[in-house]
């Protein structure tokens, strides 16, 4: 079952990629768009999660401290996969976000003395050889957007694994809170930003400019994500972090290829392909 949810969560990103990189791309004569879109959509979020648990949100200080924390994390994921998807090449997005989203809960849970069979290990390795492989052998011009790869390596492995540790914390309410009260804690940090910043007439204007096809992929990505948080944190309680972040992380990056390849007609490269047969690698590894 476990397997299945990872499976359908990985179909629903490539959806929410092809969503949002159109919209980059479509707004990018917008100076504002990129806040616009994190304006609307943890609002939007936050109503979703409130809805879904029928009003019922408890807070206690331990949802607090968690949702606190993946507020952050959250919000700084958003931004730069915003400009990553404007910067860098998808695959290469999948590769570091990818790693980062591995090697993060395999550190965690390996301090947790969390035991892992031998084959999750070889899949791990199967993972690292396929980042490496392109950081080591692609040429400088396909290494556009590098640096912003990089921070997105360690905001998916933080992504990772604050909802594990919510999911094993005994003080933990229910998962629809989670995500709820992390959504309104996002709202004052970024109107703060907004209200000390000198783009708040730019905002205005680009939100009175933007038409009703420019908004739709705000809606449509905050509602696969929405439900992807509640699916993610369900599968976080059927098996370790690791085996999903190496499960999710791979066959994203086998879907992400695609998108790039025959949807948005991205260069694709030899260096590129051989990351994929070892992501496909890691998988089979993972399931044995």
């Amino acid at each position: 079952m476990g397997y299945l949810l990872m499976l359908l969560n990985c179909f629903m990103a490539g959806i929410s990629t092809v969503m949002s990189k159109n919209y980059v791309t479509k707004t990018a004569s917008f100076k504002s768009s990129k806040t616009i879109y994190i304006l609307l959509a943890h609002p939007l979020a936050a109503i979703y999660f409130f809805i879904m648990s029928g009003g019922n949100v408890p807070l206690n200080p331990s949802t607090l401290l968690f949702s606190t924390l993946y507020a952050f994390t959250c919000l700084v994921s958003v931004i730069i996969s915003l400009k990553a998807y404007e910067k860098a090449n998808l695959i290469y997005m999948s590769v570091f976000s990818g790693a980062g989203a591995v090697i993060v809960p395999l550190i965690a849970e390996l301090i947790q003395k969390t035991h892992f069979t031998t084959s999750i290990y070889f899949s791990v390795i199967a993972r690292l050889i396929a980042v490496g492989v392109p950081l080591f052998f692609s040429s400088s011009v396909d290494k556009k957007g590098l640096g912003i790869c990089i921070a997105m390596f360690f905001s998916a492995g933080a992504g990772g694994i604050i909802p594990k540790l919510y999911a094993q914390s005994c003080a933990a309410t229910t998962n629809e809170s989670f995500c709820f009260w992390t959504n309104i804690i996002i709202l004052p940090i970024v109107f703060l930003i907004i209200m000390i910043s000198n783009d708040r007439k730019a905002i205005l204007f680009d939100m009175k400019k933007m038409k009703p096809k420019h908004y739709a992929p705000i809606f449509i990505c905050t509602a696969i994500s929405n439900v992807s948080s509640i699916i993610m944190l369900h599968v976080l309680t059927l098996v370790d972090a690791t085996v999903r972040a190496v499960f999710v992380s791979s066959v994203g990056m086998m879907i992400t290829t695609i998108i790039s390849v025959f949807v948005f007609k991205e260069k694709f490269t030899t260096v590129q392909l051989i990351s994929i047969i070892f992501s496909i690698a890691a998988v089979i590894l993972n399931v044995l």
